[in-house]
């Protein structure tokens, strides 16, 4: 909902804009500049908002209006404090609607007043009222949980029946994967496994059953490395970690044709790295519990691999989450402060982790 992200949309009629909030799914630098691309291709067209809204009168005639509307908001939340999560995801939500309304009219009014900006006295509104909206975030505290909770209520796509349908098509192939047992033979897991990237590599991957072939067969071995996770700390896994960044690189740059499309690249990548996310979360915990996780060169590690999820599975990720990675991604919600607690009570760290905080900034900063 950034202001540089709405455009209005051409031939779309007076009373609507477009608000096209696209974030970044592929944060990890092996992915972001070919996601950007399919990304912007595939889906950068997102159902119109309306610039009015049945719960409150958004729809304004001038710009005067519109700014005078985003004041009156800012007042509110000035008087509001420590709100439950729900009342809060209810104040963003109506932030949302407010904002891309007070947009679409200024910039629809022609009207020229002289010392009247009224883009500006919007820019400095919208500032004021995310600071607002991150002291009432922030004025008691939240949980991983809270987290979700907001994520999943103000995604953006979730109703986007193009992403829906990709899901529907691709969430078989992954619930059985579920089911799929890890790669057995510790002793030789890391070499196996780097044979296999080098092989992928050497015979690529041009077509959607190759892909599926990849990602099924490198879940095994992932999930072998999981399992053994807390006995390998000292095996370096940077040609692993290369070899997998070009094989993504190799699968991007090979999509965009009949046997194998864009749109099939990323959706089937994007839901292989949810999946890999919530495993790499959902094993941490466990190893913590199980106390598998015994060397204090582990515990910052793991304390990041819990929080994985909730910084790199953004709206888009959400919205291919199947119904049984969801269900997965809540219970890692429940345990992730319990756990990453025990991890900073092992590091004798008194200070609490303050991973929650930052996410809900982050949040708001970029909503």
């Amino acid at each position: 909902m950034k202001i540089a992200n709405i455009n209005m949309q051409e031939g779309a009629g007076e009373s609507c804009c477009k608000s096209n909030r696209q974030f970044s799914y592929f944060r990890l630098p092996l992915r972001i500049q070919m996601y950007a691309t399919f990304f912007s291709i595939l889906f950068a067209t997102l159902g119109l908002v309306s610039c009015s809204t049945p719960s409150r009168n958004l729809s304004f005639s001038n710009s005067n209006e519109a700014i005078e509307e985003c004041r009156a908001f800012l007042k509110e939340l000035k008087e509001k404090d420590k709100p439950e999560i729900n009342s809060f995801i209810s104040d963003m939500k109506y932030w949302g609607q407010l904002s891309d309304s007070a947009i679409c009219c200024i910039r629809k009014d022609t009207v020229q007043k002289p010392h009247y900006f009224p883009m500006s006295s919007f820019s400095h509104l919208d500032d004021s009222i995310r600071t607002e909206l991150t002291r009432l975030a922030l004025s008691k505290e939240r949980s991983y949980t809270d987290v979700l909770q907001l994520k999943i209520e103000l995604s953006a796509y979730a109703e986007d029946t193009s992403i829906i349908a990709a899901k529907s098509e691709a969430e078989p192939f992954f619930n059985a994967l579920e089911k799929q047992a890890a790669f057995k033979d510790d002793k030789q897991l890391i070499a196996k496994y780097q044979q296999f990237l080098s092989r992928t590599l050497k015979n690529g991957i041009r077509k959607k059953a190759e892909l599926m072939d990849f990602i099924k067969e490198e879940d095994c071995f992932f999930k072998g490395f999981l399992s053994n996770m807390h006995k390998l700390s000292s095996h370096s896994l940077s040609e692993i970690t290369h070899s997998t960044e070009e094989v993504c690189a190799l699968i991007y740059q090979n999509s965009g044709t009949p046997e194998l499309t864009s749109k099939d690249a990323v959706i089937y990548m994007a839901m292989r790295t949810n999946q890999r996310l919530l495993l790499n979360a959902q094993v941490c915990i466990k190893d913590v519990k199980g106390g598998r996780a015994k060397q204090a060169t582990q515990y910052s590690a793991y304390i990041w691999m819990v929080s994985q999820p909730f910084v790199l599975i953004d709206d888009f990720g959400l919205a291919l989450l199947t119904e049984s990675q969801m269900a997965t991604f809540k219970h890692v919600a429940q345990d992730a402060q319990p756990t990453i607690n025990k991890l900073n009570a092992r590091l004798n760290t008194k200070e609490k982790s303050a991973f929650v905080p930052l996410l809900l900034k982050l949040y708001i900063a970029n909503y």
